[in-house]
């Protein structure tokens, strides 16, 4: 899939189609992670839900939880 970079303000952006968006559970707002790959800039949605002042081993257990059970949160978050 070809995109075309688009200025916005000072930077550069690229949009990403409502299926990707939607197959990522990526919404306005949503946290990504970008890194240099040997092929390339891979994006990725962060998985990170850690808040502030929140106990760092508590919130890697709600991590595992919420990537654990992923599926059936998305769901319930639709009823």
């Amino acid at each position: 899939m070809t995109q075309t970079f688009i200025n916005i303000g000072n930077s550069v952006g690229v949009i990403i189609p409502a299926g990707l968006r939607e197959q990522n559970g990526i919404k306005p707002g949503s946290k990504a992670e970008i890194k240099q790959v040997k092929e390339g800039i891979l994006i990725s949605p962060s998985k990170s839900h850690l808040a502030a002042d929140v106990d760092s081993k508590f919130a890697k257990m709600v991590d595992e939880f919420i990537n654990d059970h992923e599926d059936v949160l998305k769901e319930l978050a639709h009823k």
